[in-house]
């Protein structure tokens, strides 16, 4: 039997950096024509070889130079934050990994989550962020979360990231800034989101319920079932 829900991001993968690399890459075309050898040795005699902390390659001072003014980053600080965190998406297949580089497996059918990088990170890569559906949820709002048209859970406040490359991603959002409850909502849905978000009030035949928002009286309730949003 297919073991398809084995949790397997811990796997260790191997992944060679220089197959990460597009074959058309410009970065690769520097490559080809440009000497750094020179730099080296020019660059030597400011280097201490037995003496204090270890010195930064100049060959990759250089190089981030270079990346800064061809891909117009603002500075430095920022070129050298691109560095570390650029990502790639690999599809299925063997890699060998080297160096400083790690792989993480990710589950490509649901959430977009990371032990590594942050959501805002991974959503910088284009190859990620082209193959998932975004939600961003705010301080007083709920969003009901469909796949496929069929309702999964909902999502509180914060940004989510799902991949939609095998299913279908929609996303109802809800004001739960006061406790009146959308006409939009559909009933059957309460039935399956936890009670912890809502109050029930059922009033019977022959009674009549007053309204009270805030220790003020809003309106008076006739038999029916209501529902409300808790604070």
């Amino acid at each position: 039997m297919e073991n398809w829900r084995r949790n397997s991001r811990k796997d260790i993968v191997m992944v060679d950096v220089d197959a990460l690399v597009p074959k058309d890459h410009l970065s690769r075309k520097i490559e080809a024509v440009m000497d750094y050898e020179w730099l080296y040795a020019r660059l030597s005699p400011y280097y201490c070889a037995d003496n204090g902390y270890p010195g930064a390659d100049p060959v990759v001072l250089i190089k981030m130079v270079l990346l800064q003014h061809l891909y117009g980053l603002p500075s430095l600080r920022q070129t050298h934050w691109e560095i570390q965190v650029n990502i790639k998406l690999l599809e299925a297949g063997k890699y060998h990994l080297f160096g400083d580089s790690h792989a993480e497996l990710l589950s490509a059918e649901g959430q977009l989550t990371s032990d590594t990088y942050t959501l805002e990170t991974l959503l910088k890569a284009p190859e990620i962020a082209r193959q998932v559906s975004v939600v961003e949820v705010g301080d007083q709002q709920m969003a009901f979360h469909f796949v496929d048209d069929k309702f999964v859970h909902t999502l509180r406040q914060g940004k989510y990231a799902f991949f939609s490359g095998q299913h279908k991603h929609d996303f109802q959002m809800v004001d739960v800034s006061t406790p009146v409850v959308d006409s939009s909502v559909p009933v059957y849905i309460f039935m399956l989101i936890p009670s912890s978000f809502y109050i029930k009030v059922e009033i019977s035949e022959y009674q009549r319920g007053r309204l009270y928002f805030n220790q003020k009286f809003e309106s008076v309730l006739e038999p029916g079932t209501y529902y409300f949003w808790k604070k």
